[in-house]
């Protein structure tokens, strides 16, 4: 950009803590010059604008790079003020969302600053400003970018509290940009304000956040609704003019409904504005993912509902159950968390019902638990009799008398969480009653109890598809879908099941239409991570948070491998003794060796575990982690076997402009030697790394010729068509003509 073409673009003056953004208002002639000449390399130019705290300074590197530089206004010794100032800067630089500005840097020295890329275009206030209420169509796509960027905000543990027109830019290529992170807060409670602050632009606030009081994403969501409220409208929802007036209007149910300003708005779109804009944050959408598949009516809300997964490959379990009841014999159903455990035991407690049994059931678990389960079988019997078994001779007899009156089962639940004795003790009282049924359900078997064993064992792929199936009641799964969902669960039928739900609740599982055998016909969005988030922080979430800091940074380390590596290497990274975290690891269940000819391995138990420690991992440690383990393996004596490995987290442990020169290396040493799927991985990692324009471009060329290698159509063509923009962009002929050639090849399709 020229200063002819700077002197007619500014920064709109209207953000207080905003990112730095070109307008296309005519601006201001700078009145000044900057407090210092340069920061970081960077030499400052022109002001381009003034907002409530900060300065916004046209500024260039060295390599000509521009950028835009916001410099605090008049820095006091208040710490905390500073600290605000640069929570934009640290924040942009920790989370991975495509619909939040670049930071190219922040700091204090030689005063508070925060270098951001420049966006060309203006923020949908002014747009509002200049054309009022837009249509319907806009109105949509306004809210599907929306949401889509605010919900990876909130998967990446961040809540913005200031969401509203002046902090949502439209750049001039269509796309949208969430701006001003000054007041975000994130999932460490890491933030600069306290309970009772009220902070952000009151016309938008969530009434829990003009009150003070503690605050989660969902106030993000009530910013969502009233502005796009205002967007479909042309009018705020309420009139007010004080925070009082607005809360108060808002709790009175006095805001003026959208289809009373509008009746032939869309229904799903009427509905979810009202649902974001809810009082209670109970009644908004859960997330804004939720709230995406709403607007869409993509999600359950159209109408198809998933049903109750059949019992898949678990015919070994029904078939032990069945023999348990007639034979009046003792089963053993043996697995962990989300192999179904559960379900097996409710489906013995049904069958048992349907056979008239009376049922007993006891628990182990806990402190204290091998005791609470006689006293809990000694209240059960308590049920049938007219007192309480005080010792272990009166409950052995008890229960043989009511076992020879009349069918009986026992269901006992986790009797290994017991301990070894009290497990013991149980089963000897169990062993000697005949004519008892009995189903235990155990996650290890300490052979205590005499009977048959059924393990739960993972389903293998074919039987994944029909899990898929039948809980979505089609004919078939998803393309796709079957052979992602065996890699991330290993097989487990509680998080194949948990996955689906998750995905059909996000939109990024959809139906639409009927098939040839008139099923519902399913759609996923490939984009979007089949990896079950809650399930899996549910199901191992607990165990991770139990483990000492040393071990965690064991299984960080093992996570970011992606797969089973020496003890060694691993202990190198950590830089702890075998002693201190290896055993701690075993002992949780959470990690488990492999024994190889060249040493002993480790790597995690599930796939599960390391994708959810993925998601914990903010971008700075996973790149040092990735660092630290190309080191670690260079050392080996047999590094050159090691080659490939030490490429890929090399790569991945790059930054700056070397991060995306290497990933695009690598990326397309993965797409000549046909591994297409990880190539298409890494090249999204080469655009997440800030890469300069002409290396965008480059990489998006990568990216297009990879997916047209995929027979992905609508990704080659939309990268191809970016690569193509941003080559002309830095005028490199070379690479746009390359860009326009593939691109042809793909509309010739």
């Amino acid at each position: 950009m020229d200063a002819g073409t700077m002197s007619h673009v500014c920064v709109s003056s209207e953000l207080s803590f905003g990112v730095a953004v070109l307008s296309t208002r005519p601006a201001e002639p700078p009145s000044s010059v900057p407090p210092v000449a340069s920061v970081a390399g960077w030499s400052l130019g022109a002001r381009l604008g003034t907002g409530g705290l900060s300065e916004v300074w046209a500024a260039q590197r060295a390599d000509g790079m521009r950028a835009a530089v916001k410099l605090l206004r008049n820095p006091s010794p208040d710490d905390l003020e500073v600290r605000r100032f640069l929570r934009e800067g640290t924040l942009l630089s920790a989370v991975e969302v495509d619909g939040l500005p670049k930071c190219l840097g922040f700091g204090s020295d030689p005063i508070p600053h925060v270098v951001l890329e420049l966006l060309h275009g203006e923020t949908l206030a002014e747009r509002m400003d200049r054309e009022g209420a837009h249509p319907v169509d806009q109105v949509l796509v306004v809210a599907e970018g929306l949401l889509t960027i605010t919900a990876q905000l909130h998967r990446s543990g961040v809540i913005h509290r200031d969401i509203n027109p002046t902090n949502i830019f439209c750049t001039i290529n269509g796309s949208l940009k969430l701006i001003d992170l000054g007041l975000a807060r994130d999932d460490q409670g890491n933030g600069t304000t306290t309970l009772g602050d009220v902070m952000g632009t009151w016309s938008y606030m969530a009434p829990e956040q003009v009150l003070g009081s503690e605050v989660d994403h969902r106030c993000d969501l009530f910013s969502l609704g009233v502005t796009l409220y205002e967007l479909v409208t042309g009018f705020l929802p309420v009139t007010a003019r004080t925070p009082l007036e607005q809360l108060e209007a808002h709790r009175d149910g006095r805001r003026i409904p959208v289809t009373s300003r509008l009746p032939d708005l869309p229904a799903r779109l009427a509905d979810t504005i009202e649902r974001l804009m809810a009082w209670d944050p109970d009644g908004r959408p859960r997330t804004a993912s939720n709230a995406l598949a709403m607007v869409l009516g993509k999600g359950p809300r159209n109408g198809r509902h998933i049903g109750r997964a059949h019992l898949i490959g678990r015919a070994a379990a029904l078939g032990g159950i069945e023999a348990a009841l007639d034979a009046r014999m003792t089963v053993v159903l043996l697995g962990g968390v989300g192999s179904g455990i559960q379900r097996m035991r409710s489906r013995a407690v049904d069958r048992a019902l349907e056979h008239g049994f009376d049922i007993i059931g006891i628990r182990g678990g806990g402190r204290d638990s091998g005791m609470r389960m006689l006293d809990a079988l000694s209240f059960q019997l308590a049920r049938f009799l007219d007192r309480v078994p005080g010792t272990v001779a009166e409950l052995h007899a008890d229960l043989t008398h009511l076992a020879a009156e009349g069918p009986l089962l026992l269901v006992v639940e986790a009797p290994d969480q017991a301990g070894a004795g009290a497990e013991a003790d149980l089963a000897a009282i169990v062993n000697a009653v005949p004519r008892l049924a009995v189903v235990v359900t155990a996650e290890r078997d300490s052979l205590a109890f005499e009977g048959h064993r059924v393990n739960l064992r993972p389903l293998t792929p074919t039987e994944t598809e029909q899990l898929v199936s039948s809980r979505l009641q089609s004919s078939g799964c998803p393309a796709g879908l079957g052979p992602a969902l065996q890699r991330v669960t290993n097989g487990l039928p509680g998080l194949i099941t948990a996955a689906v739900h998750e995905l059909v609740e996000c939109g990024a599982l959809w139906a639409e239409g009927v098939d040839e055998k008139g099923q519902i016909r399913w759609h996923l969005d490939r984009k979007s991570s089949v990896a079950p988030a809650v399930e899996l922080a549910r199901t191992f979430g607990r165990d991770i948070a139990r483990l000492p800091s040393s071990a965690r940074r064991m299984l960080e380390v093992i996570a970011v491998a992606g797969q089973a590596t020496s003890v060694e290497v691993l202990l190198d990274v950590v830089g702890e003794a075998r002693a201190v975290v290896v055993p701690v690891l075993m002992d949780s269940g959470l990690a488990a060796i492999e024994a190889h000819p060249d040493g002993e391995r480790l790597g995690v138990s599930h796939p599960g575990i390391a994708l959810l420690l993925l998601r914990q991992l903010h971008r700075t440690r996973r790149i040092e982690l990735h660092a630290g383990l190309a080191f670690a393996l260079s050392r080996r004596p047999d590094s050159v076997w090691l080659e490939p490995r030490i490429r890929w987290h090399r790569a991945h442990g790059a930054e700056g402009p070397d991060a995306a020169n290497r990933l695009l290396e690598l990326g397309e040493d993965l797409r000549m030697r046909g591994q297409l799927g990880t190539c298409a991985d890494v090249l999204e990692a080469a655009i997440q790394a800030r890469p300069l324009p002409e290396q965008s471009a480059t990489i998006h060329l990568a990216r297009g010729r990879c997916y047209l290698q995929m027979s992905r159509w609508a990704e080659a063509e939309a990268a191809l068509y970016e690569a193509r923009a941003l080559a002309s962009g830095v005028g490199s002929a070379e690479l746009e003509a390359d860009a326009a050639v593939w691109l042809a090849e793909v509309l010739a399709i």
